[in-house]
């Protein structure tokens, strides 16, 4: 009767961890940017994590089939005491100010906020999970 309780109880444990997602898994995906600074901006960006790459397409909301990949470059999640931080670094000069360490605020499988405590202020970019 013992060893039943126990296989119950470590099938149990397996149980639940096989159930629950790391934060690698909540990332990996399609991310739409919601540009709260500009909700009048001709193009939207889809923002692709997968495998340490993040791919930015541009899309006009004018021409949405008029897709174009503006940007390419790495992104790593990184865990420090009770936060977690999601580095990210690009090449192109107008994607460089993303090339930085951002806090992450909000990860799940809808949304995402991302925080950056510069000398001008606090910069946060949202997204949605396409």
């Amino acid at each position: 009767m013992k060893t039943l309780k126990c296989h119950i109880l470590v099938f149990t444990i397996l149980l639940l961890f096989a159930g629950c997602k790391t934060e690698k898994d909540l990332l990996e995906g399609e991310w739409d940017h919601v540009n709260v600074e500009n909700i009048e901006a001709p193009y939207t960006y889809h923002w692709h994590f997968y495998d340490g790459i993040v791919t930015i397409r541009q899309i006009c909301k004018s021409e949405p089939g008029n897709v174009e990949v503006v940007d390419e470059g790495i992104y790593r999640l990184k865990p420090v005491y009770d936060k977690t931080y999601l580095a990210l670094r690009f090449d192109d000069p107008f994607f460089a100010g993303h090339s930085t360490d951002w806090q992450v605020k909000t990860l799940n499988k809808e949304i995402l906020i991302i925080i950056h405590d510069d000398y001008g202020g606090v910069y946060q970019r949202e997204f949605v999970k396409k």
